[in-house]
């Protein structure tokens, strides 16, 4: 992500841009290859939290909201474990 003041991703120069979208294909392509997930949804949403910030979701059939949006219908708790998340991070740094 860049460290920017920019809250909208069309306001970045088109450098920082590409990277930022690089890096979202490359969380996208982790989510298909190594964690399983079919789809991938990537959102800028920005409403709630003004900064820019993307959102990587892997989707499948049997996740809690399909084949809603995830955001409102999230109404049980999926979070993965902190042990799981720094194991993601690991891989994805390499």
């Amino acid at each position: 992500m860049p460290h920017t003041d920019v809250v909208d991703m069309l306001d970045l120069p088109a450098d920082e841009r590409n990277a930022l979208l690089g890096q979202a294909s490359k969380v996208g392509h982790y989510l298909k290859q190594t964690l399983h997930y079919p789809r991938v949804n990537v959102g800028a949403l920005g409403l709630v939290v003004p900064q820019l910030h993307l959102h990587v979701i892997g989707r499948r059939e049997d996740d809690p909201c399909w084949p809603a949006p995830v955001w409102g219908n999230l109404d049980v708790d999926a979070a993965y474990s902190a042990r799981d998340v720094e194991r993601f991070r690991s891989e994805l740094m390499r």
